[in-house]
This record gives structure tokens, sequence and C-alpha cells, in this order.
């Protein structure tokens, strides 16, 4: 079947390259944006082509080394792609109440473990800074809140850590506008 596994029922010319799609276009040097390489991986993810949307963003990481949002994209692929290995993709795994403080889970392959913790701590990370730089900056708290609600779901559903088992952390910065 031509495109199997591409993105079922996307027209041919919209079947992705040999090259990831973040590829600059032939007409000029600059890649594409950083939200346009987040948008492109967000659409090979959902169409369960998590290679290439792992390629992609990796390639968004070197042509935007500040956008935490990349990073963050990365460990949530890195996230859901394991979960669906594990077949924990369910409603049935995110209803009814936690009666135990930890749950026994397999320990997760440690190349996904290790590209998961570098991403959300690099992601933390340039969203921390960005804050000590605007400390009233909307989008660095959105990516700093966001990739530490990674970091709990994966502590939750990957290491079986689901209740008060992270450590507090202290508020990087504080809002002051908006009083």
């Amino acid at each position: 079947m031509v495109g199997a596994g591409l993105g079922a029922g996307a027209p041919l010319q919209a079947q992705a390259p040999a090259r990831p799609p973040a590829a600059a276009s032939p007409t000029s040097n600059a890649p594409p944006s950083a939200a346009r390489q987040l948008q492109i991986a967000v659409d090979l993810a959902y169409n369960l082509d998590h290679d290439q949307a792992h390629a992609v963003l990796e390639q968004g990481m070197r042509d935007h080394p500040d956008d935490a949002a990349l990073p963050r994209a990365h460990a949530t692929l890195t996230w859901l792609n394991l979960l669906f290995k594990r077949g924990m993709v369910l409603v049935e795994n995110y209803l009814g109440p936690v009666s135990k403080d930890d749950v026994k889970v397999a320990a997760p392959p440690s190349a996904a473990n290790a590209a998961f913790q570098t991403q959300i701590a690099r992601s933390i990370a340039l969203s921390e800074a960005q804050l000590k730089r605007r400390p009233d900056d909307p989008t660095a708290m959105f990516e700093l809140g966001s990739a530490l609600g990674l970091q709990a779901s994966w502590a939750a559903t990957i290491d079986g850590k689901v209740m008060g088992r992270s450590a507090p952390r202290a508020a990087p910065t504080t809002c002051t506008s908006g009083s």
C-alpha cells in the first residue's frame, strides 16, 4: 500500500520526505520557526510517526537552542511513546481513586529515561532562565508549569510514584504584575 505508515489518508504531497520535514526550504537558508517545527512534530506524533517527530524536534532544538517548548515536546513524546508501548493510554488508567503511595511498575528503558530526564531538565532550565530575565513573561511561566507537570506525570505513570513523592520546588521568581 502506497504511503502506509505515513499518516493514513494524507495526500501524497503531504507525506513526509526522506529528510525531516523541519528542514529549511530549498529557497531559504533560514530554518523554520520553532513554532512551525513544533507544529510539524505534533502533526507527525498524532499520526504515530514518532521517530520522524523526534527527528523534527531534535532539529528544532539545534535550530532554536533557547526555546523551552521544543525539549518539553521531545520529553512529552518520549513519555507518550512509552505509555503506548506499556498499553497505558486508556481512560481506565486515569479514573478511580489511588489507594497506595506507590505503584509497582517496570523500570523504564534506560535510553527513554535518559532522553526524558535530559529534555525535561533542559526545558525547566530554559524556562527558569527566561523567568530570571523577564519575571512576568507568561510564556515562560506556562513552559515552566507545563514542564513541571509533565515531570510529575512521568513520576506517576512511569516511575509509579503517585502520592506526594516529588520534592517541593521553590518558585524561581514571583509575579509582580496584576496586583
